[in-house]
């Protein structure tokens, strides 16, 4: 069913994990012709761009069109993936009509990952903005919320 096994990094990872299952067993047990289609980074026309959590490429053009500085965490070496929205849009129809799609998980991506910094790179040079600047900041731990919370809930622990 997978090539690989999934092991989620955080709670939103999870629930999506849990539904992917959930789609198969429908299957399974009640021959219900689900699939999963995992969409890397999808960006396109009529994107959003005035917010970062709806994809890093368009707060990335957000940024260069406001002439902000992009901000990345880390090191920018992190990479992604990256789908046109056309294309996820044949992904879609596809399997919604293959054989072979009920019951199966796929990752959709371009299989030609980039690193942010390289992106930010490219986008401000396509922009010919070669003078905005790109600044790394310290990684985020994923410590956050969550461990925060847990030692008001646990403050002896």
């Amino acid at each position: 069913m997978r090539s690989h096994p999934v092991h989620p990094l955080d709670i939103n990872g999870v629930n999506k994990h849990a539904a992917e299952l959930y789609h198969c067993i429908y299957y399974q047990v009640h021959g219900i012709e689900t699939c999963c289609l995992r969409l890397a980074n999808t960006y396109g026309p009529r994107q959003l761009i005035q917010n970062p959590s709806q994809g890093v490429v368009g707060w990335f053009f957000h940024q260069i069109l406001c002439n902000e500085e992009i901000v990345l965490f880390g090191d920018g070496k992190q990479i992604r993936d990256l789908t046109y929205v056309d294309c996820v849009l044949d992904a879609l129809l596809l399997a919604g009509i293959h054989p072979s799609a009920p019951g199966k998980i796929y990752n959709l991506g371009s299989g030609e990952p980039i690193s942010l910094r390289d992106l930010a790179d490219l986008m401000i040079s396509i922009a010919g903005k070669e003078q905005l600047p790109v600044c790394s900041l310290p990684g985020r731990k994923k410590e956050n919320r969550y461990r925060q919370l847990f030692r008001i809930i646990f403050p002896d622990s």
